[in-house]
């Protein structure tokens, strides 16, 4: 769950070469809809970004699978 960034075009080069498969989500998603991805996409791993956490904050006890989430802190530009 990132917006466009370097991060997620590294993350998904990674996760190919682990062989896991990536589950994009748009960062837009909010209440039941989110849920619902979470929960029917068999992902074990959320990777979001810090502008994410409000969204994920407010499902969080509906979503059953998920077992870690990492966040990604992006330094600003200069």
């Amino acid at each position: 769950m990132l917006d466009n960034c370097a991060e997620f075009l590294f993350l998904w080069f990674a996760l190919a070469k682990i062989g896991a498969v990536e589950v994009p989500i748009n960062t837009a998603l909010k209440g039941p809809l989110l849920v619902y991805l979470l929960n029917h996409s068999d992902s074990k791993i959320l990777i979001t970004q810090t502008s994410c956490l409000e969204q994920i904050a407010f499902v969080k006890d509906e979503v059953k699978r998920i077992e870690r989430m990492f966040v990604t802190m992006r330094r600003p530009n200069r």
